[in-house]
């Protein structure tokens, strides 16, 4: 229960759009979860990145759906 909080904190803490740096170090630590085999921990970080925006250089825009799309709703870690 307390995993599933901690998975949803940064969905509720994220207000604006994050910044190019921070993005790619959250697609980092989803890559990080499937490695260690929790592919619980990779589909909520996924999802909850993919519900976000991402700012470059004055433009906001959607974390890329390509990626993050089959990691949030992989059935296994093969899929992941």
């Amino acid at each position: 229960m307390i995993g599933i909080l901690l998975l949803l904190l940064p969905a509720a803490v994220q207000d604006g759009p994050i910044g190019l740096g921070e993005y790619r170090d959250r697609l980092r630590s989803i890559e990080e979860s499937v490695g260690r085999g929790n592919l619980e921990e990779a589909r909520g970080r996924a999802r909850t990145l993919q519900s976000g925006r991402v700012r470059h250089e004055g433009f906001d825009f959607s974390p890329d759906g390509t990626v993050l799309e089959p990691l949030a709703n992989a059935k296994d870690l093969a899929a992941a």
